[in-house]
């Protein structure tokens, strides 16, 4: 079976109707089918890379809601469909928030509504599961690149530096966000840091500038940053970015 064929959990209690959708389906789907949701969820654990799981809202033992609600943490990349009939209608569009149900379909469902519907759920799913994946790159990008990435304004204050300044220099960004940089710097190098960023200012082009950076634990470190300015649409500049490493790795015991 193609690996990439997208794969869909079927959840009803009535034989006919999971043998009806597996047929239907299995042209363009990896089809697995339940008649209970304990059944479901074991599937579920067994299978990380289910797209979208379909439920009718009637089980025996739970709904197609409370089945979503209990299993919301691992659907989390994977969209949920719920199957009801009329009668049901108004407490399953109350539980679409609380649930996390991406669509619900009235029953007796016809095959080509069902298979967009799928075809839609399936792309969002797969389209989450890309962000995912790209937030948890950044975060380890942030987390532990030897770069620490920094926002200052005008008057040298850290408007943002990134998580790499706690292996760096020893401090949480909270404790650096917020304060000068003369608080940190040595204080014969404040001034050339700050006259760095005035010429990557009238040059409108980066500027590298070297001075030396007090850790937390009371070493100066050597220190290297590209700083260049952040410039408004009305030609005037507002903050300076600038993205910082440990020059050759050296450092000095103190002033």
């Amino acid at each position: 079976m193609n690996e990439n064929m997208p794969k869909i959990l079927y959840i009803d209690d009535e034989e006919w109707n999971l043998t009806a959708f597996r047929f239907m389906f299995r042209d363009e789907f990896e089809v697995f089918t339940a008649g209970d949701t304990d059944i479901a969820e074991k599937i579920l654990m067994e299978h990380l890379d289910i797209d979208v799981v379909i439920s009718d809202q009637r089980m025996p033992e739970e709904t197609g809601v409370q089945f979503f609600e209990r299993m919301r943490n691992r659907l989390t990349c994977t969209e949920r469909i719920i199957l009801t009939g009329y009668s049901d209608i108004d407490a399953v569009i109350a539980s679409i928030n609380r649930a996390g149900v991406y669509f619900y379909l009235r029953k007796p469902w016809q095959e080509e509504e069902v298979r967009l519907v799928l075809r839609n759920a399936i792309s969002s799913a797969r389209m989450h599961k890309k962000l995912l994946r790209y937030e948890e790159i950044m975060h380890l990008i942030e987390e532990y690149v030897d770069e620490v990435i920094v926002l200052t304004d005008l008057e040298g204050r850290f408007l943002y530096t990134s998580p790499a300044v706690f292996y760096v220099c020893g401090y949480p960004p909270d404790e650096i966000v917020g304060h000068n940089v003369n608080e940190f710097m040595h204080p014969d190098d404040v001034g050339i840091y700050l006259k760095t960023q005035l010429e990557a200012r009238d040059a409108r082009q980066s500027k590298i500038v070297s001075y030396r950076f007090r850790h937390k634990d009371g070493r100066y470190l050597r220190m290297q940053t590209n700083v260049q300015a952040v410039w408004k649409d009305k030609g005037t500049v507002s903050d300076f970015f600038g993205v910082s490493r440990i020059a050759s790795g050296r450092e000095d015991s103190g002033g």
